[in-house]
């Protein structure tokens, strides 16, 4: 039965949008170090992979690299210039940026070593040293998910195709990065990360195909929901 289970790229970016609600949710309305909390966190985990899965998969088919690239980046910044004007304090960079509140930056420089990978497909030294790079730079600016998140989106693009290479790479920097943070974290939220390696039965369950669906649903349900759970929670805090 499971092996007739199929999900295209649209159903997956569904599945992943109900991870995320629910990750945000339980960050805002259930108390911190409750079972629920984290569960819900847990579950939350497996969201941000499988849309990083989905932007390989759309940096692979499109047919205009370059308009998909400024899609990201233009959703990405102007996503960013509603944060700061939230925030209302503009003179505090490290508070007002807030980079680590934004995905589609993550996404936007995935994205980005993607097309240089792409260019310089021939010449590994190149492409994998403007990765390392890109990924360093993500994590000096403090992108949600920093190296983490945009090296995935790079591993996602370049084993697309080797599930092997794609399940060792995955288990190898989800390790990284548990040992990179385990004297910054609590050990159970550190240990928490490790959920996302579950997303891997469900992107192989993908069927090659895009869905469909209301591409750009999925651009403004991040910002949409967030602001709506922040409104909710102002008003029950009122």
């Amino acid at each position: 039965m499971i092996n007739k289970i199929r999900l295209n790229n649209t159903q997956l970016k569904y599945i992943a949008a109900v991870f995320m609600f629910i990750d945000h949710f339980s960050l805002l309305f259930l108390d911190y170090g409750t079972t629920l909390y984290f569960v819900g966190r847990g579950l939350g985990r497996l969201s941000a992979p499988i849309f990083f899965w989905s932007l390989s998969v759309g940096a692979f088919h499109t047919k205009n690299i370059k308009k998909y690239f400024l899609n990201i980046l233009i959703f990405g910044i102007v996503i960013q210039l509603a944060y700061i004007l939230a925030m209302g304090d503009i003179n505090s960079l490290a508070i007002s940026l807030g980079l680590y509140k934004n995905i589609f930056i993550t996404l936007t420089l995935g994205l980005f070593a993607i097309i240089f990978i792409k260019k310089f497909i021939n010449y590994p030294i190149i492409y994998i040293s403007t990765s390392l790079i890109i990924s360093i730079v993500g994590e000096l600016i403090k992108v949600d998910y920093g190296w983490y998140g945009v090296t995935m989106i790079i591993l996602f693009y370049l084993f697309k195709e080797n599930r092997m290479n794609l399940v060792i790479s995955l288990i190898l920097i989800n390790m990284a990065r548990f040992a990179l943070e385990f004297n910054s974290l609590p050990i159970l939220p550190n240990l928490l990360q490790l959920i996302s390696l579950l997303t891997i039965p469900l992107i192989f369950l993908y069927d090659g195909k895009r869905g469909s669906g209301n591409k750009y649903f999925f651009y403004f349900f991040y910002p949409t929901h967030l602001a709506g759970l922040y409104l909710l929670k102002s008003i029950l805090e009122f």
